[in-house]
């Protein structure tokens, strides 16, 4: 499915226009899912990003 993400690479793409680089992707998947747990897929992407955050 990476490969059809097209948000991820328009960024990378544009960012590399300013320079930017060092550019990590968090994702969210399945939000779109009836019956699949949101609030757990959400509580762990925001602790992901609060671990990349701290390292950035």
């Amino acid at each position: 499915m990476a490969t059809l993400e097209m948000g991820d690479k328009y960024l990378r793409t544009i960012l590399g226009f300013f320079g930017i680089t060092d550019f990590t992707t968090i994702v969210a998947e399945m939000l779109d899912v009836i019956g699949v747990g949101i609030e757990d897929i959400l509580n762990k992407t925001v602790s992901r990003a609060k671990e990349v955050a701290a390292i950035f």
